[in-house]
């Protein structure tokens, strides 16, 4: 790419050309150290200048002229001969109030103004859109989602794994999400490190949280207070998701249903895992019988904050045990016909939880499964499908694993033995 454009003052009378741009933070770095964000720029500039020149970016949107930043950096390293430079300008810069982010690269509708020591010399020169698919196989798998840094400061954390966190302002509070790589190449994804906790977005406040010995802590406002358990948000017309489900140290939040569960996901930008991502993220957590690594003991029903010694080979945490997880899944559930186990439809149609809770009176119409007339715990009962839980419970014994799963509640069913995480996709 050239972009030329002549002076009249003498101060700066010469021709620029700037090219070789490309999303440099897109590449692997140094391991163990920080992750980058900057764009390349190299070209000529010849001319008289104060030194060295200062250049400032300035990128807007050509829709609506708005000012996306203002990166600004010295230009140290110009032939004094040829004026020939390459500088690396930072897009987590502040600069006209904000830092870029990725916001250059999610249209085909960004320009530049370039100025040299306050004098324009580019303006509105379009900038393309970069193919995120190619970069990501150029240069291999990067260790953190965007708006994620890699963390290598915690001592517990493997020197292969990927530890990535964010800071979210929440109302006042600044509150960690922490989440860790599994695999590599186009199937890495990245999950959880802990049990999610359930946090309002507008101030913060945890919701639903376990209390240590077994059951909801009962001072601690519920997750159906934001979020109804159908999964709507209160009131349904709220522009903003009341919710979003972080990952941190600190009790999980219980009581939740998997739909609920399911947009505190979706709010913070994750969704919850599939069978295959779970078991992927809890491969390598140590699967013991007494004594165990996790959270498994059958002697007092306590979900903990969490277990140091029971971490996948990734470096999630309670994978096993502590408080079962809802994953993504649903499932034909055992019908509550009265015919023979031969008969492989239930052609009874069953509804869904009372209208209060949200659900509208709506109902399931033959959910696909064997029937039989006990019915199999919530979703036999009501014949409504079953929605997968994955993991155990913290006083199960050895019956919890990576291979537990359990297809017994609906995903209207709330429980304070059930908690869940979430992943986020490459």
């Amino acid at each position: 790419m050239e972009w030329r454009r002549f002076l009249p003052r003498v101060l700066v009378l010469g021709v620029v050309i700037f090219g070789a741009m490309r999303l440099a933070g897109a590449r692997p770095g140094v391991a163990g150290g920080p992750s980058r964000s900057f764009l390349t720029v190299a070209g000529t500039l010849t001319g008289t200048f104060p030194t060295p020149p200062l250049a400032a970016f300035r990128f807007e949107r050509a829709s609506d002229g708005r000012t996306l930043c203002g990166p600004q950096v010295p230009i140290t390293n110009r032939d004094p001969t040829t004026g020939a430079f390459s500088v690396e300008v930072p897009l987590d810069q502040e600069g006209a109030g904000r830092t870029c982010g990725d916001a250059l690269f999610d249209g085909s509708d960004v320009v530049v103004d370039v100025l040299i020591n306050g004098e324009e010399i580019v303006r509105d020169r379009p900038i393309n859109p970069v193919p995120s698919a190619i970069y990501a196989q150029q240069y291999g798998t990067p260790d953190c989602p965007v708006g994620y840094q890699r963390d290598t400061s915690d001592p517990s954390v493997f020197p292969l794994q990927r530890l990535c966190v964010r800071t979210l302002r929440l109302g006042s509070a600044m509150l960690r999400d922490e989440v860790v790589r599994v695999g590599t190449g186009a199937s890495a994804f990245w999950v959880d490190r802990y049990e999610a906790a359930v946090h309002r977005s507008d101030n913060g406040l945890v919701l639903g949280t376990a209390n240590g010995t077994g059951g909801r802590d009962s001072s601690v406002p519920g997750v159906e207070t934001n979020l109804r358990e159908s999964g709507h948000w209160r009131p349904p017309s709220d522009p903003e998701a009341p919710v979003q489900a972080l990952s941190h140290v600190g009790m999980p939040t219980v009581f939740a249903s998997w739909f609920q569960a399911n947009e505190a996901c979706r709010a913070a930008g994750k969704r919850l895992p599939t069978g295959s991502q779970w078991l992927a993220a809890a491969t390598g957590t140590i699967d013991d019988v007494p004594p165990s690594a996790c959270n498994v003991s059958t002697s007092g029903a306590r979900p903990a904050a969490r277990t140091n010694s029971c971490v996948s080979a990734w470096g999630a945490h309670d994978m096993i045990g502590n408080v079962r997880e809802w994953t993504d899944e649903w499932y034909a559930g055992a019908g509550n016909g009265t015919a023979g186990l031969g008969n492989l439809v239930n052609n009874s149609v069953s509804p869904w939880p009372s209208p209060r809770h949200g659900y509208e009176d709506d109902v399931t119409a033959n959910v696909a499964a064997f029937v039989h007339s006990g019915g199999v715990g919530d979703a036999g009962a009501l014949g409504m499908p079953a929605a997968a839980v994955r993991g155990g419970v913290w006083n199960i014994g050895p019956s919890a694993g990576v291979f537990t799963l359990e297809l017994v509640n609906g995903p209207s069913y709330r429980g304070t033995d059930i908690g869940f995480r979430c992943v986020i996709p490459r």
